[in-house]
């Protein structure tokens, strides 16, 4: 309903007036009243010759009039009350008049007053009545009265009077009834902005004056800022939400100064809503898209500016991240190597290319053509058979097909699509190289297979627990087994107890990149002794493979054999077998060294063979050796594991007692002498003239080292001959006198 429309109105009933409801009447009626009551009190003041019944009638008509007027306030649904009052004072207007001169009263502009009162508060019908009212209060003294107190020149008055109701008073009840309207429609729209400003949650009403101050701040407003209106009203708009720098961008987008001359310049341009970064009490940044309007008063001057901003954070980072994503998307499709990504649309082409393939500037130069026409050149019908799956939504296999001679894969997939047209997403990607690759790594594989089964030595793979995984046929011939694989390396040892391999292992997993060594003896196809050097690496499971150890079995038995018979001659006498004079010397010293540390023990002899020159003079150098192997012989088998018996030279041999007194040796060296005898007795020749001397040495504190053993030991050798030969000869103690001397 417009505010000028008027409810239809129920019979007995009258429309219930603004001014008519109770409290609101009083006021309104205060200045009638005083000018009614400066009127009657007027009378009680010369010059007037006032009869009491002239007072009286006036006081209870008056006094009559207020009451009616009380009871009009109190229930103004009774219509006839509340004109009465009005109404009422024309008949207390002509006796006041008539009391106070007849037609030379000064009362008379007092019928002014309820022809105003009903021109602010009637209806144009109650105007007229009370037009009939005011001719009445002149017309009708001076047809009742006449004569002097009322001459016809009353006439006049009544005209001027009578025409002021008519005329004047419906001008200024058309004036009052248009400001009621127009009041009712600012109240109207008041109410409208009041119940917007409260009502709009989902969005942010700010108005400001000319000069930015903040003069509303709706609840929408509050709600997305997290100030209260009564925090930021009267402070300037920029200075309270507005994001500094993005002011500043756009006061230089607008050619302004940075504050609010931004907003007031993009009112005046009428631009539409733009994108705002707004800052909240708590310091968020708020994504909002705002709009300035201008407020105009009735003269179209401006009289501030109307913000309204709709929260689109979501909406706004959603937008960033999407334009993010697909700039990193253009980037990473610009890079893909030997890949050319192709977008086509049904019936139209190629509408989109990217990538960094070797099509994609054949391609973009294509852009709005048909694929075929650029690619299926060199392979028709390929691609449109996989694109055709593509529109129907389907996942075709990937295809190949040469392009200028390079091997490309393409793969068609769906897109969704919004139109008729149905779009498919082309990926063309350059295998070429990557074929070559695969062949080449396929070719070093079979190669490397090869070179696993041909090798001439063991090769294993094993797991980080030492078992085996793959092992080659020379590693299956070198065990003696043919299923190696799932057994434990380590099994297959001479001895149960060796954990070098296990060792060995540890070694090489522990450091990567690691290449470890180690010997390692183990057992035969036949159970002999085979010694072998493993050597192994980490290899780096690919994926989620697994790690594996690469091994090398080495078979280095001959070698070993070898070495060890180097040794062997090294340390012993070629002829006899017996440790060489290299030998005894180290062994000697060890026990000196070992006596120093722990105190002195054991004995050391010195042999040689008495007449042994006539045998290699008669009998040859041959039978020489032969009796010098025996009397090694002899000698070795007498000796303890922990004696050490050494041939020195020509008939020189040596023994050394580690663990023997002079007793114990004593009687070694006696059991020597009667061996010897008794073994060269057997022979009917030069060779049973042969003898041995032996000369002894206790080990003592004053030997500090092994050539002053040798050295007594030699000098008691030497006494023993002196003393007939075929005897031993020991020197005594240090601290004793003489010397012991034992023969047959």
């Amino acid at each position: 309903m417009s505010p000028t429309a008027r409810p239809a109105e129920r019979p007995g009933r009258v429309r219930r007036w603004a001014w008519m409801r109770p409290g609101a009447d009083v006021p309104a009626s205060l200045p009638f009243l005083v000018v009614m009551t400066m009127g009657l009190l007027s009378l009680a003041l010369p010059p007037y010759q006032l009869q009491v019944w002239h007072l009286v009638a006036a006081a209870v008509l008056t006094a009559a009039l207020l009451g009616i007027r009380a009871v009009a306030v109190r229930r103004v649904e009774w219509r006839w009350v509340g004109l009465v009052a009005p109404f009422g004072v024309f008949p207390l207007e002509a006796l006041l008049r008539d009391a106070s001169g007849a037609a030379q009263s000064g009362l008379s502009p007092l019928v002014a007053v309820p022809v105003v009162w009903l021109a602010v508060f009637g209806r144009r019908r109650d105007l007229w009545a009370a037009s009939v009212f005011v001719a009445l209060v002149f017309v009708s003294p001076i047809l009742l009265v006449g004569g002097d107190r009322y001459p016809v020149g009353e006439w006049r008055r009544a005209l001027l009077w009578t025409g002021l109701s008519v005329v004047i008073a419906p001008l200024l009840q058309r004036v009052v009834h248009r400001l009621e309207v127009e009041t009712a429609r600012s109240r109207a729209i008041a109410a409208r902005l009041e119940g917007i400003f409260r009502g709009a949650t989902l969005s942010a009403l700010v108005t400001t004056d000319v000069d930015g101050r903040i003069t509303s701040f709706g609840v929408g407003a509050e709600a997305q800022l997290g100030f209260s209106a009564a925090q930021v009203v009267g402070r300037e708009l920029t200075d309270v939400c507005l994001e500094r720098g993005e002011l500043v961008a756009a006061a230089r987008e607008l050619g302004v100064e940075p504050g609010f001359a931004v907003l007031t310049r993009l009112a005046h341009q009428r631009a539409p809503s733009r994108e705002w970064t707004l800052v909240r009490a708590d310091g968020e940044p708020v994504f909002v898209r705002m709009a300035v309007t201008e407020l105009r008063d009735d003269r179209d001057q401006v009289s501030g500016y109307l913000c309204v901003s709709i929260d689109s954070t979501d909406s706004i980072r959603s937008q960033r991240e999407l334009t993010q994503a697909e700039e990193r998307w253009r980037v990473l499709m610009d890079h893909l190597p030997d890949t050319t990504v192709i977008m086509v649309e049904e019936r139209t082409g190629i509408t989109v290319v990217t990538g960094a393939g070797v099509l994609v500037r054949r391609l973009r130069d294509g852009a709005g053509r048909r694929l075929a026409e650029i690619v299926d050149r060199e392979t028709p019908g390929t691609l449109a058979r996989i694109l055709a799956h593509a529109f129907d939504g389907d996942e075709p296999a990937a295809v190949h097909a040469d392009v200028d001679g390079a091997e490309h894969e393409f793969t068609a997939s769906p897109l969704p699509s919004t139109g008729a047209r149905r779009q498919a997403l082309l990926m063309a990607r350059d295998v070429s190289r990557e074929r070559d690759r695969e062949r080449t790594l396929l070719a070093a594989k079979k190669r490397a297979e090869r070179l696993f089964d041909d090798a001439p030595q063991g090769i294993a793979l094993l797991d980080r627990h030492g078992v085996v995984v793959q092992a080659n046929p020379a590693l299956r011939a070198l065990l003696g087994d043919e299923v190696v694989a799932g057994r434990a390396l380590s099994s297959y040892s001479l001895r149960p107890d060796d954990d070098s391999v296990d060792r060995h292992l540890r070694r090489v997993q522990d450091v990567d990149g690691h290449r470890s060594e180690t010997q390692w003896t183990l057992r035969g196809p036949e159970g002999e002794e085979l010694h072998v050097v493993l050597i192994s690496t980490m290899l780096a499971g690919e994926g989620d493979g697994a790690d594996r150890i690469l091994t090398n079995v080495v078979d280095v038995s001959e070698r070993y054999r070898y070495e060890r018979q180097l040794a062997f001659l090294a340390e012993h006498d070629p002829l006899t077998g017996l440790a060489n004079r290299r030998r005894f010397d180290q062994e000697l010293r060890r026990h000196v060294e070992e006596c120093l540390r722990y105190g002195p023990r054991g004995a050391v002899l010195m042999l040689d063979l008495d007449h042994f020159k006539a045998v290699n003079d008669t009998l040859g150098h041959a039978t020489g050796d032969e009796l010098i192997v025996d009397v090694a012989r002899v000698l070795d088998q007498r000796m303890r594991s922990t004696d050490v018996v050494a041939r020195l030279g020509g008939d020189e041999f040596a023994i050394l007692l580690p663990h023997s007194d002079q007793k114990a040796a004593e009687l070694v060296a006696a059991s020597v002498v009667e061996r010897v005898f008794a073994l060269v007795r057997r022979h009917g020749d030069a060779r049973s003239g042969v003898t041995v001397s032996i000369g002894g040495v206790v080990v003592e504190a004053a030997h500090q080292n092994a050539s002053d053993l040798l050295s007594a030991a030699d000098s008691a050798m030497y006494v023993a001959k002196e003393s007939g030969r075929n005897r031993y000869c020991f020197l005594p103690p240090t601290d004793g006198a003489g010397t012991v001397i034992t023969g047959r």
